[in-house]
């Protein structure tokens, strides 16, 4: 008889006024089930799903005083002993094998530096407490652990301070006592710190371990921003990306992994740490209702679910079941059988709101309507085109960029709209420009892949996305973007720094770091210009602030210290701005930082300022921009409400809330904050908008100042916060500019100033 198959479902202990009552939530299913499993409450916390067993702590409940095994298909339950103290933390737990089988341990690492850990057996009357003692083969005395998972019955941890796994023995001492005995199995790797493969340096890093073959296992890691709170609790700030290895514990070998099997998905738990890796069914996956080469994860107290896209480095966020609450740490994974909800039944299962039918796809306002109408005319140019010979201009450059050899020679003898179209890009470089010179009048947003070979371009206006072919851009990192220019990093550590004009394939190479620890980074002017500095800051330590900065024509980096005397000046995850000759620094809270450079022959300054008035406290991130000659913020809360934009006045040294942009239009990401005007533009409508790095299917996102609300041009999408979009994770906005330079002009390192500063 075969084995059963297995889905993951989501599980929210709802609470609220139905405090028993339990949903679950199945992604391959896109249903949800409501049950009341007896004796499991909102005010219980499931601490790992495993082997078909949720182990269960109980929080502030009389009824139950001690923890239990639960079945939640039998609904079996297995009392555990008493937990030791009220206020023991704990960090990781597992379950070995299944409670009925004789060797299944429970375990836990305590939160206490994770060196100490209990474990019990089913049918042990106390836990037994053990401290980590570090195997003979082992160079350090002690180590933390970063995660745990049972692994064929048996269980392993894995901690990153030697690069090993762990696999915790367990047996009896000379005394016929329980004893765990610890081995170390050396991975045969050393791994560098790998934040500078995102856009910003994490503050936080979460791994889990899920086991994909008998002898193989991998490792995740999950990339985290700062911290902002959410209702009262405080969780971490978004994905800024995924790495994965993959461990052969036979051959105790680790290796990066590029990506998953294109079949297969991981689902990951922030409360409790669960991994699950699932084979997606052929239909699942056809039908897109689980992607592959994905990876589902939740956050502590929150409601959402995210897909992070490995291929794609996007991250998508939707709401799989609107009313529950997560007062109790969860969302939690189980795997459930396939035909679960059949066999128990508990009542009719209630179907969710597909992608197509999702609650943000509301009637578009009155106003997209509008300016859709507007740009739909724009893109035909005026009328449909009947002819092939008509086509415009951009389709035909679509069709060359497909052609080879032969093909091209017949293209062109299509007729005259075709060859002249074919003289216009006989170039790669004519090519480029002839298909975005069309759209250079706003920015664009340029997207880079986890291959590094294609980059996308997308229009906001036109809603239309360019793909391009751009070489030596493997592994590359958009650090900044500014006057048609990108600031990017490549290599193992973040080493290689250069700037590249993706219009003109362009590149000024700049001396290596020693390992890229910005926490954000500008520069002056144009790259070729010979007074353009490049300014990088690290803000890691509680009292100083860290800036490394290169002039052109230097050959090394140099670096100073900012006192920050007291003021607040939490990391913001904001590049710097450089405005009127001065560079500008900001703080989450909305102090600033500002440098002045002073030259090259003179004396640096820099001063930190706590502003009397400062952006809202429920924003989690603030960016600064120049625009028009002023300083602006652009903050957001959690799932971005709300989304405010503040003015500094630079008198009274205080930012002020703009209710209006009137005929400006913003451009936002992490990595770049651009702006445009509407004025000479025949389209009304565009202004008093803030454009976004997010997507609804393929239509941009953009926030509108006057509705308060998300929407898109071209779609239904209209929501009060962006639940339901997509958010690309190496990307950044960026004007067209299509100027060339002579070869002497892209040399970073120019000797000749090298001399002069010398002599003088």
């Amino acid at each position: 008889m075969s084995e059963e198959r297995l889905e993951p479902w989501l599980v929210y202990l709802h609470g609220g006024e139905k405090p028993n009552v339990t949903k679950l939530y199945s992604l391959p299913q896109r249903r949800h089930n409501v049950i009341n499993i007896p004796g499991l409450r909102s005010t219980h916390k499931i601490d790992t799903s495993s082997h078909g067993w949720l182990v269960i702590t109980v929080v502030g409940d009389d009824d139950c005083e001690d923890d239990y095994l639960l079945n939640p298909v039998t609904m079996e339950k297995i009392q555990l002993p008493k937990w030791p103290g009220p206020d023991l933390a704990y960090a990781f737990c597992t379950l070995s094998s299944p409670p009925h089988d004789r060797s299944c341990v429970v375990m836990y690492i305590l939160d206490t530096d994770q060196k100490v850990f209990l474990y019990c057996k089913p049918g042990d009357e106390s836990w037994t407490r053990q401290e980590v003692q570090a195997p003979c083969n082992c160079p350090a005395v002690g180590y933390n652990f970063d995660a745990i998972t049972s692994i064929n019955n048996e269980i392993y941890g894995l901690t990153i301070c030697c690069q090993s796994l762990v696999k915790f023995q367990f047996g009896r001492d000379h005394n016929d006592h329980d004893r765990c005995n610890l081995r170390l199995l050396d991975l045969n790797v050393r791994k560098p710190n790998q934040t500078h493969h995102f856009i910003r340096t994490c503050a936080t890093i979460c791994y889990s371990m899920v086991q994909c073959s008998p002898t193989e296992l991998i490792v995740v890691e999950v990339h985290y921003g700062d911290e902002f709170l959410v209702g009262d609790s405080t969780t971490d700030v978004g994905c800024m990306g995924i790495e994965l290895y993959k461990v052969n514990l036979r051959d105790q070998v680790c290796g990066r992994m590029e990506s998953l099997p294109g079949d297969s998905a991981i689902f990951l738990g922030a409360s409790d740490h669960t991994a699950v890796y699932y084979k997606i069914p052929r239909d699942d996956l056809d039908s897109g209702r689980v992607r592959g080469n994905t990876i589902y994860f939740t956050e502590r107290n929150d409601k959402y679910l995210y897909a992070y896209d490995v291929q794609e480095r996007s991250v998508s966020v939707s709401l799989p079941c609107p009313d529950v609450k997560c007062d109790y740490g969860g969302p939690y994974w189980i795997q459930l059988p396939v035909n679960w909800s059949l066999m128990n039944d508990p009542q009719q299962p209630q179907v969710v709101a597909s992608e197509d039918d999702s609650p943000n796809r509301e009637t578009p306002s009155i106003e997209a309507n509008k300016i859709a109408s507007k740009l739909q005319i724009m893109k035909r140019g005026g009328g449909v085109r009947d002819w092939w010979s008509d086509l415009l201009n951009d389709i035909l450059y679509e069709i060359q960029s497909l052609l080879f050899g032969a093909d091209r020679c017949y293209f062109r003898l299509a007729c005259k709209t075709w060859k002249s179209s074919f003289s216009n890009s006989t170039s790669e470089s004519g090519y480029r420009s002839a298909k975005l010179q069309k759209i250079h009048q706003f920015p664009i947003l340029m997207h880079i892949g986890n291959d590094g070979e294609l980059v996308n371009f997308f229009n906001p206006i036109m809603n239309s996305t360019h793909t391009l072919p751009l070489l030596g851009l493997t592994g590359a990192i958009i650090r900044c973007s500014k006057d048609g220019w990108l600031l990017i990093t490549q290599g193992s550590t973040g080493e290689k720094i250069l700037f590249l004009n993706p219009f003109t394939n362009e590149r000024i190479d700049l001396p290596d770091l020693d390992e890229y620890i910005f926490d954000g980074i500008t520069f002056s002017s144009l790259p070729a210009s010979s007074d353009c500095m490049v300014l990088g800051y690290s803000n890691y330590e509680k009292y100083t602030l860290r800036l490394h900065f290169i002039y052109r024509g230097e050959s090394e980096w140099s670096g100073s210290d900012v006192q920050k005397n007291g003021v607040l000046l939490d990391n913001s995850y904001s590049n710097p701005v450089y405005h009127q000759g001065l560079f500008y620094l900001m703080g989450k809270a909305g102090n600033l930082c500002i440098h002045d450079p002073g030259g090259r022959t003179e004396q640096s300054t820099s001063k930190v300022i706590d502003l009397a008035r400062k952006p809202s406290a429920l924003t989690r991130t603030s960016q600064l921009m120049e625009c028009e000659g002023k300083l602006l913020s652009v903050c957001t809360g959690h799932m971005g409400k709300p989304l405010e934009v503040y003015e500094m006045n630079q008198e009274s040294m205080a930012w002020e809330e703009l209710d209006s942009l009137d005929d400006t239009m913003l451009f936002f990401s992490y990595t770049s904050l651009l702006s445009a005007t509407t004025s000479g533009v025949q389209i009304s409508g565009l202004g008093n908008k803030v454009f976004l790095d997010r997507f609804s299917r393929k239509d941009g996102v953009f926030y509108s100042l006057k509705t308060r609300k998300f929407h898109t041009f071209w779609s239904g999408y209209n929501s009060d916060d962006w639940c339901d979009t997509k958010k690309y994770t190496n990307c950044a906005w960026i004007v067209p500019n299509f100027e060339t330079h002579k070869k002497g002009e892209l040399q970073w390192f120019d000797p000749a100033i090298q001399i002069e500063q010398a002599e003088d």
